[in-house]
């Protein structure tokens, strides 16, 4: 029985713990203490009423609190398109959230739809530089765009055309073999009609036709009539 009292030799405790352990419930009384005496202070008091307040609408109201971060990101990405060019950085994360396909995407998607034609061409710089690795297609696109340049649809290459009879234009969808998703595929068509609503000099396949052009249908007939 003897030594089984004596704790100077336990290598886990001492006297040291002992002080530290008193010292530490001392600081953690004094904080509550003061913790106590500042809530009852009117800038604290008024501090926890406002959060009360906002508790309370955040669970009657949540998309209040959405729509109000969705403006001060839209005010952040305003600020970036103000700059001379798209940094890597801000690219990778605008693309990043236009492919989430959700309500700030296509927030997103009608903010670089109604920029001014300069602005529409430093997103599309941007897209060009800066994830050319991720889209092949993407590399050169900002050249002489909108009106000469765009993202064609898939072309299978002759190698691969050699073992099958499968379609050579795979359209869009044909990304996909690629490896490219379904979001992708969606960004890269709204490219091109975002492309296309820029085409003022001839009429496009997608917007409405220009005053006194006709229609490619209307100009076929036309064609067809007259070689009768």
């Amino acid at each position: 029985m003897t030594g089984v009292l004596d704790h100077s030799s336990d290598p886990e405790g001492g006297p040291e713990d002992l002080q530290r352990y008193l010292d530490a419930s001392s600081t953690l009384e004094s904080s509550r203490a003061q913790v106590e005496v500042l809530e009852r202070s009117e800038s604290v008091e008024s501090f926890n009423h406002q959060m009360d307040l906002l508790k309370r609408r955040l669970t009657s109201e949540p998309r209040a609190f959405r729509d109000l971060f969705i403006s001060d990101g839209m005010k952040a990405v305003a600020w970036e398109f103000q700059q001379p060019e798209l940094g890597p950085e801000f690219v990778d994360m605008l693309w990043s959230m236009l492919l989430r396909d959700d309500d700030s995407s296509t927030i997103l998607m009608r903010f670089v739809w109604d920029l001014p034609l300069s602005m529409k061409r430093k997103f599309v710089r941007g897209i060009d530089a800066h994830l050319s690795d991720r889209y092949p297609m993407f590399a050169g696109l900002s050249v002489d765009w909108p009106m000469n340049n765009g993202i064609p649809p898939y072309i299978r290459d002759s190698e691969a055309r050699t073992h099958d009879f499968g379609l050579v234009n795979q359209g869009y969808l044909g990304y996909m073999e690629l490896g490219h998703t379904a979001r992708d595929v969606d960004l890269f068509v709204w490219l091109e009609v975002l492309r296309d609503k820029q085409c003022e000099e001839k009429p496009c396949e997608l917007g409405v036709f220009l005053t006194g052009k006709a229609s490619p249908r209307a100009a076929a007939r036309s064609r067809s009539t007259s070689r009768r």
